[in-house]
């Protein structure tokens, strides 16, 4: 498939997070900020975030967006798919107004999906750390964009699955098992197009084993039987908190076959992580025939000389355009952008 590829042409900050003002060429292969701590180069990979997403990197956590003393932030990004075009975000710490071309943007969804970018960050969510939830929530992201027939299941799930509960409360039981008939099926849906997911997503890192290791993911991997026959198990019980099913699936992430949350390295945990976000990047490509711009905080954190070199020389090969952060220069073969305090 001849997928397009998304580039940043630059971008210019005002008054976002630690920059009072910021702006910089942005090479077509990429950049990678370089910096000491606490200079302003995780706000950067942030700014980018917020202009092309309308969020920042970190999850569950509302931090100020607005530099300290200001009344509002302005990010301007110039990027490229056929053409050129300009995205800016401006804001406070009660609203973020995107505009596109100079319109407002009217639904953030339209605009991700227009400008798809695949970040990883210290801040964000932990896929290999993190709870199941984590990578659940990760999974059906995925799942939206590369199987929607299957993720449309998971709405309905959910319903019946809030349904049923009031049902029981309210000693109404013939209600209660037409709600449990329909997480039967939905659930079993919803299963599948994970479980098809999974087996996707291992494809595509299996590409990635001469520098990750062996990385894999592994959830429910019961057939539709015998999840038919736990969901049935699970609905006798006639309990309003349902003790089974998508909605409480464990997801692992395994590295040459242990579990890498408990068993990996910190370096080993960083290359797990990456190896997830080229395979999202591969399946986000697949699907919207566009290659997502790869954002990568702490890019070789933990990582020794070895593995730092290896990885540098995938992310050489990735086909499209590479952000990323660190505290020195991980090779003379990427482009650089010295960062110091403002």
């Amino acid at each position: 498939m001849n997928a397009i590829t998304l580039r940043f042409r630059s971008l210019e900050i005002e008054n976002f997070r630690r920059w009072a003002r910021f702006s910089c060429a942005i090479p077509e292969s990429g950049a990678w900020f370089i910096g000491e701590n606490a200079v302003g180069k995780t706000s950067i990979l942030e700014a980018v975030c917020v202009v092309s997403q309308g969020k920042g990197l970190r999850r569950g956590r509302r931090l100020p967006l607005t530099k300290k003393g200001a009344s509002g932030f302005f990010i301007r990004a110039v990027a490229q798919r056929f053409g050129p075009f300009v995205l800016e975000a401006r804001g406070n710490e009660k609203e973020v107004v995107l505009f596109l071309q100079g319109s407002r943007v009217r639904t953030r969804k339209e605009l991700r999906e227009f400008v798809p970018i695949v970040v990883d960050s210290p801040h964000g969510s932990d896929l290999v750390q993190g709870a199941d939830a984590e990578r659940r929530r990760w999974l059906d992201a995925l799942l939206a964009v590369c199987m929607p027939s299957f993720f449309e299941a998971r709405a309905r799930y959910l319903r019946a699955l809030l349904q049923r509960a009031r049902a029981l409360r309210a000693g109404k039981r013939e209600e209660a098992q037409a709600w449990g008939d329909v997480l039967l099926e939905e659930g079993e849906r919803w299963h599948t197009g994970r479980r098809l997911l999974v087996e996707r997503i291992n494809a595509a890192l299996r590409e990635e084993e001469d520098w990750a290791g062996s990385v894999r993911l592994y959830g429910d991997e019961r057939e539709e039987r015998a999840f038919r026959r736990e969901m049935r198990r699970a609905l006798s019980q006639d309990a309003t908190l349902l003790c089974y099913g998508p909605h409480l699936e464990g997801v692992r992430v395994k590295r040459n076959d242990v579990d890498a949350r408990i068993a990996a390295s910190r370096g080993e945990q960083r290359l797990c992580a990456i190896a997830l976000r080229l395979a999202e990047s591969r399946l986000l490509m697949d699907a919207r025939a566009v290659v997502p711009v790869l954002l990568l905080d702490d890019a070789t954190e933990a990582l020794d000389s070895k593995r730092r070199d290896a990885l540098v020389e995938r992310l050489l090969r990735y086909p499209g355009q590479v952000l990323a952060t660190a505290q020195a220069v991980p090779s003379p073969k990427v482009p650089v952008q010295e960062v110091e305090r403002e």
